[in-house]
């Protein structure tokens, strides 16, 4: 469908910059000052501890630690530390 498009995705750095990025859009949007207060994303359910059907271990996993993913995701995207 337009205007959307599919991208196949085969090498992790790019994947950790396109999670970073989805989080990040909607504070670049202006529709939230904090990843974690959009209810739409699924940064809060990657940093709780409560059940979700997002794959958090796979993705922190990407970012090599929660702490990491947090430091990777306190900048803008095209400002962030995300090799």
């Amino acid at each position: 469908m337009k205007p959307f498009k599919r991208k196949r995705i085969d090498d992790e750095k790019y994947l950790r910059k396109l999670i970073h990025y989805i989080h990040y859009n909607p504070i670049e949007a202006g529709l939230t000052n904090e990843m974690e207060d959009w209810k739409y994303s699924s940064y809060s359910a990657l940093m709780s501890n409560s059940k979700t059907n997002v794959s958090r271990e796979e993705v922190i996993g990407l970012f090599e630690s929660q702490s990491n993913f947090i430091f990777c995701h306190k900048a803008a995207p095209l400002l962030s530390a995300i090799d």
